[in-house]
């Protein structure tokens, strides 16, 4: 028995380590990405501030789970608490302001035809579909605080939903476009959940089932677009909000 409670703390430890090791890894991700089109010019600050209202919340949102890993890894969970009211007001802006920028984003992109409207139809499909799941894994997160298991995972899937715009330029920076970029970048965050469940595995000897919805979630994004986005509804629906 006394070895039995001893490990529990061990195991305890190695997954917070584990998750704080999976936030830098996810915030890297987002630099490179977001950092390394603008050094090649390929984006810039100049632009209208719909794109800047959207990012801040965005980027506070990784910084803070970047943050509250760390803490959680270093026990110190009276200021985890105290942060994690911060993370839900944030949460709430960068959802409920998704699909303001949604529209706002599909009117500007219709009015300069960059990119051109059918591709771009598909970014909005998968935009939308995008912030759903946002919205409902911050209710589980905040929702089940005390049930850390499932807390825990629900932040990161969430913040794996917002690291996927990042791959998105990363996969731009490697010069793909087309079909092979929103496959790329879809396999992209596969992976991360992949790692996420090699990492259960590896420490507590199962994958919390958390993954197995977040993954299968996620997973319906690409049918979708196929379904709906790059298609003459997809771009009826662009059309609708910028004619």
């Amino acid at each position: 028995m006394a070895s039995i409670a001893a490990s529990i703390p061990g195991t305890e430890q190695r997954e917070r380590t584990f998750l704080f090791n999976m936030a830098l890894f996810a915030l890297a991700v987002v630099l490179f990405g977001f950092v390394g089109n603008i050094a090649r010019g390929a984006s810039s600050f100049a632009v209208p501030w719909f794109y800047h209202a959207h990012a801040a919340p965005l980027i506070t949102w990784i910084l803070l789970v970047n943050v509250q890993s760390w803490l959680a890894k270093e026990g110190n969970f009276s200021l985890h608490r105290q942060l994690g009211w911060l993370g839900a007001v944030v949460g709430v802006i960068f959802v409920c302001f998704g699909p303001v920028f949604t529209l706002l984003s599909g009117a500007y992109h219709v009015e300069t035809g960059t990119p051109a409207v059918p591709a771009y139809a598909g970014f909005l499909i998968l935009n939308i579909f995008n912030f759903i799941q946002l919205g409902v894994w911050l209710v589980i997160g905040f929702t089940w605080r005390k049930r850390t298991d499932w807390h825990r995972r629900a932040m990161h899937i969430v913040t794996l939903l917002i690291v996927l715009v990042a791959w998105n330029r990363v996969v731009e920076i490697m010069g793909i476009d087309g079909q092979t970029h929103i496959i790329l970048t879809q396999l992209a965050l596969i992976a991360h959940f992949l790692i996420y469940m090699a990492g259960d595995w590896r420490i507590r000897g199962t994958i919390h089932p958390a993954w197995f919805w977040g993954l299968g979630a996620f997973c319906l994004e690409y049918p979708t677009y196929l379904i709906s986005g790059d298609t003459v509804l997809g771009e009826a629906v662009l059309r609708a909000i910028a004619p």
